[in-house]
């Protein structure tokens, strides 16, 4: 999780992140290290130079397509210096033997492993650019919510089409996307990192396949007779402006989660016991997690997570964040807390799950709350 703030110009700028690594943490520990201040670094100077010194709501529009131009380019910049750093490595995987590939492997292990892994990010970056989900109220106090991006999955059929543009259609009819999975396990289009699907297939051929990657479904040993038509994967960045500051006066929230709250929300047994109300992956997270944030429990929301929630779960004056956290693990039932928060052996597998939320109100500037719940898998705190 990252959460930076910036005087750029006299003007305050908020950033927010949240970065999911999968298969390990070398990508995201990465992507945290390095993204954010390069995109600090490339906003000061494209204000400066090309803005003529500020970014206001005076000339937002007109600088619009330059801030998604340098956030994308800063992006798959970072994206191709994994990849680079690969190549520097091993530059000529063709010509290697199996013993030199492995040794080359073992020899450079973390960078190798880092363009391997996969990262998934969220990135808040205010009060100018884009957001992942909004939370507001209505004229009756109900919380409204808005998917402000779609998830970038398989299972979105734009993704699909786009995706069978650039591979053989033999390829694809043998399976290339089987369960809506790309080789039936990654369910993601767009990654930073995991180079083994992007990069040249001699690297899949002639290197990786003798790098450990731990991958479930896709073995370093079946690499070279799966990986025929790279890159399946892309780097490629959603971007979107919005203006929040017509929303301040409607109890606005800005939200960023990871797949864990999918998960709860959808599978009914993630919490080793059968949630009577799951709708199996029909009830949209986005929506449940902004009814979370209500003063008072939504019928349709306890119906779909099976429990009985609390408002304001951890008291009035407590992180907003970790009130939806409670309420998705439990809410008022005790021995449904007990088992996410004990994880006893043979309960059910609770992936990664983050949550952040940034309050904006018509008398706070930007930034003023920020509330975090702590990933549901981290080692307790200690005194």
């Amino acid at each position: 999780m990252v959460t930076k703030e910036w005087i750029i110009q006299g003007q305050r700028w908020l950033l927010l992140s949240l970065c999911d690594g999968n298969h390990g943490h070398l990508a995201a520990d990465y992507v945290v290290e390095e993204l954010p201040e390069r995109i600090r670094r490339r906003l000061e100077t494209l204000i400066q130079e090309s803005l003529g010194g500020f970014l206001d709501c005076v000339n937002v529009e007109e600088a619009d397509p330059a801030v998604r131009s340098m956030l994308r380019e800063v992006v798959l910049e970072l994206d191709g210096a994994l990849a680079n750093a690969v190549r520097d490595i091993c530059p000529n995987p063709q010509d290697l033997t199996e013993d030199e590939a492995r040794s080359l492997a073992n020899e450079h292990r973390n960078v190798i492993q880092r363009a391997v892994m996969e990262q998934l990010s969220l990135w808040h970056l205010l009060p100018r650019m884009t957001v992942s989900s909004i939370s507001t109220t209505d004229d009756t106090g109900k919380r409204r919510a808005e998917r402000l991006l779609n998830a970038h999955s398989f299972e979105d059929a734009r993704e699909n089409v786009r995706f069978s543009l650039y591979h053989p259609s033999a390829e694809m009819k043998n399976g290339l996307i089987r369960d809506k999975r790309l080789f039936g396990w990654l369910l993601t289009s767009h990654t930073i990192g995991n180079h083994h699907l992007k990069m040249d297939k001699a690297y899949v051929h002639h290197f990786f396949q003798y790098v450990n990657m731990s991958k479930r479904g896709l073995k370093p040993s079946n690499l070279d007779k799966v990986v025929l038509s790279p890159p399946y994967l892309t780097a490629e960045p959603s971007i979107r402006f919005v203006d929040l500051k017509p929303m301040w006066d409607k109890d606005l929230y800005v939200v960023l989660f990871s797949d864990g709250v999918d998960h709860i929300v959808n599978r009914p047994t993630v919490l080793g016991q059968r949630q009577s109300g799951a709708r199996n992956g029909t009830a949209d997270p986005v929506n449940v997690v902004s009814a979370l944030l209500s003063d008072f429990a939504d019928p349709d929301v306890e119906c779909i997570l099976g429990h009985q929630v609390q408002p304001r779960w951890n008291g009035p004056r407590g992180n907003v964040a970790l009130d939806v956290l409670g309420n998705l693990l439990g809410g008022m039932d005790a021995t449904k807390l007990n088992m996410a928060t004990t994880r006893p052996a043979g309960g059910g597998h609770l992936d990664d799950t983050t949550i952040m939320v940034a309050r904006f109100a018509k008398h706070r500037d930007p930034g003023f709350f920020i509330g975090v719940a702590p990933p549901t898998n981290a080692p307790a705190p200690q005194p």
